[in-house]
C-alpha cells in the first residue's frame, strides 16, 4: 500500500462520514491529518471549512459588541466603507501632490487657497465625494463622513493596526462555497 492509498483511505472514509453526519470532529480530523502529514486538503474538506467560515462570518456577534455593528460582517462592511472614503481622499491628495489634508478654514470664513495655491481641504473632500458618488459600498458620502473616515483610517494605520488594510488580501472562494 502506497502513502497516497493510505491517505486516500482515511480521507474517503471521513468524506463519507462528513456527508452523512456533518459532524465537526470528522472535518477537524481530516484537516488535522492533512496538516500533520503535509498533504493537500481535499476539495470536500476545503469547501466545508469555507462554508463554516462564511456561516460564522454571517451570524456570530463580536464579544462585548452591541448594536448594528456587533456582527463581524456588519463591522467589516462599515470598516470597508471607511477604507473606501479614506482611499478616495488619498487619491485626491496624491493628485494634488500632498501628503495630508490642509488645515480647515477658520470658522465663519470661506475656504481660501493657501499661499502656495494648493487646493483647500474643502475642495479635496469634495473631489473625494465626487469619486465616491457612484460607489454603493462607500455608504454615506457626505463631507463630514469622508473627513471622519479619512482621520479614522489614517490614525489606525499610523498605529500599525490592520483593521483597514483591505488592499492586503483578495477574496477568492470556490464557486461551490455558499
Amino acid at each position: 500500500m502506497s502513502h497516497q492509498e493510505f491517505y486516500d483511505g482515511y480521507l474517503n472514509g471521513w468524506k463519507k462520514h462528513w456527508e452523512e453526519t456533518g459532524l465537526l470532529p470528522v472535518l477537524f480530523s481530516a484537516v488535522g491529518m492533512c496538516g500533520e502529514w503535509k498533504i493537500p486538503l481535499p476539495e470536500w474538506a476545503s469547501l466545508a471549512v469555507l462554508n463554516l467560515i462564511i456561516d460564522n462570518f454571517n451570524t456570530k456577534s463580536m464579544p462585548g459588541a452591541k448594536g448594528a455593528h456587533a456582527r463581524l460582517k456588519s463591522r467589516m462592511v462599515k470598516d470597508y466603507a471607511h477604507y473606501l472614503r479614506w482611499s478616495a481622499v488619498r487619491s485626491c491628495l496624491f493628485l494634488a501632490g500632498l501628503n495630508e489634508l490642509p488645515e480647515p478654514a477658520k470658522p465663519g470664513r470661506p475656504s481660501i487657497k493657501s499661499k502656495s495655491d494648493e487646493p483647500t481641504r474643502d475642495f479635496l473632500l469634495s473631489e473625494a465625494m465626487r469619486i465616491l458618488s457612484k460607489n454603493k459600498y462607500a455608504q454615506s458620502v457626505t463631507q463630514d463622513a469622508v473627513e471622519e473616515s479619512y482621520i479614522i483610517v489614517r490614525d489606525s494605520r499610523a498605529a500599525s493596526e490592520h483593521r483597514f488594510r483591505f488592499e492586503d488580501f483578495q477574496l477568492i472562494a470556490p464557486q461551490n462555497a455558499t
